[in-house]
């Protein structure tokens, strides 16, 4: 219908009435569907929405155990360096006292950073220092006379190291 003769104190008739009717209806059936699919839309921003929250607090839960654990860690290994440095020094103490229990062995065969070294090192230094007064025997008599010396048979002093 042309606009001229709606704007001329026209009476729509009952036809035009009907048409007008059924366009409205269609307009409200649109409108109406656009709500729900918005409320759906709404639904499903909402669920959304609450899945981010529940995530961001997992994250934040996992940053603070990884804090935790990084802490944890750090004790861990300030613990684990002074383990170490105890441990050297127990290594170094026994082997002062290896040393000082067998005075008939150069110190300097004493090696080792470890018990099992040092104990190794002691056996090895045994079996030359044993080797030796057996050569020495059979030159001549042969004494151990200090740490770093051994006198054979005919008096000469030769370096054990």
């Amino acid at each position: 219908m042309p606009e001229d003769e709606l704007n001329q104190n026209h009476s729509p008739t009952g036809e035009e009435l009907e048409v007008l009717k059924t366009r409205i209806e269609e307009l409200e059936g649109l409108v109406t569907e656009k709500d729900e699919e918005l409320k759906a839309k709404d639904a499903r921003l909402t669920e959304a929405e609450a899945r981010i929250a529940e995530l961001e607090q997992v994250i934040a839960d996992r940053d603070n155990d990884l804090a935790t654990l990084k802490q944890a860690m750090a004790e861990s290994d300030e613990a684990l360096t002074n383990v170490k440095n105890s441990l050297a020094q127990a290594v170094a103490s026994y082997r002062a006292l290896v040393v000082q229990a067998n005075p008939a062995i150069p110190d300097e065969l004493i090696t080792g950073d470890t018990i099992e070294a040092i104990d190794q090192s002691m056996e090895s230094a045994k079996t030359r220092i044993n080797k030796l007064v057996k050569y020495g025997q059979g030159q001549g008599s042969s004494t151990v006379t200090s740490r770093n010396h051994l006198v054979t048979g005919s008096g000469s002093v030769n370096e054990l190291s």
